[in-house]
């Protein structure tokens, strides 16, 4: 009973806030609706409080269970907003009920973007077509940047996609050389490595890092190093068996007991 009023409180709020055309604290929302999660936090003592920070948590997936669960408790956590990027649509690849379902999502995430002032990005894996909005947003978050007051806190999986065979994926070209433009305006990582223990979804918080770069390289082969730095970290706070194709940071690898 108390999980159904939770879910209609939650969203009567936002088909309100939508149809007023008001904003609504996401940090306020994800607090109550984290009720319904059963979640448990390590390394607190790195949860960000103040910016500039990146957050960057691995795109936690399973059948069942998708990443809002993931953003919801984050959010909760973090005691100050988090500006998350996200998806502007959900793809539902081979899927007939795709047909009715990704334009849905496309206008209820775009929605929740305005009222939570979020911003949304394509969807992965990268389409051609795409290539000027994913501009535009890039050019969104850094006018953010420049322009937004402290504690900036930036939330971003950098995977983009859900990965079905639950280990970490590598992030699609042109991820690292977004996140170099957010370092290099004097933002430092916290990642977050995100998984299921004894039924409770685990949000093991890391030391803010910065990834160390060797910048006489081509720019694709900084775009993949920048990548596997931030996918290297997580693999130091994720269980070995999540980790796929990454070594656990050199700088980092014990960061988990």
């Amino acid at each position: 009973m108390l999980r159904s009023r939770l879910l209609a409180a939650s969203f009567l709020h936002f088909a309100w806030a939508i149809t007023a055309k008001q904003t609504r604290s996401f940090h306020q929302d994800a607090s109550e609706l984290s009720a319904l999660l059963n979640y448990k936090v390590y390394g607190r003592e790195w949860v960000p409080t103040s910016g500039p920070i990146l957050l960057t948590p691995n795109h936690y997936y399973r059948p069942g269970y998708g990443i809002w669960n993931v953003v919801i408790a984050l959010s909760a956590v973090v005691p100050a907003e988090i500006h998350w990027i996200t998806t502007s649509m959900l793809t539902y690849p081979g899927q007939r009920r795709g047909i009715i379902l990704r334009p849905l999502s496309h206008y209820l995430l775009a929605q929740a973007a305005r009222v939570y002032a979020f911003t949304t990005m394509p969807p992965m894996p990268p389409d051609p077509s795409q290539v000027q909005a994913r501009a535009l947003a890039v050019r969104q978050v850094m006018h953010l940047i420049n322009r937004a007051p402290p504690p900036l806190i930036i939330g971003l999986a950098p995977e983009g996609q859900d990965f079905t065979s639950g280990c970490l994926g590598m992030p699609p070209s042109g991820s690292g050389r977004f996140i170099l433009h957010l370092l290099r305006k004097g933002l430092s990582i916290v990642p977050v490595g995100v998984f299921e223990e004894d039924g409770s979804l685990a949000l093991r918080f890391g030391p803010p890092y910065q990834p160390e770069i060797e910048f006489n390289l081509p720019a694709q082969a900084i775009d993949e190093e920048v990548g596997r730095s931030v996918m290297s970290h997580l693999a130091s706070l994720l269980p070995a068996t999540m980790h796929g194709e990454f070594l656990p940071a050199p700088d980092y690898d014990s960061a988990i007991p």
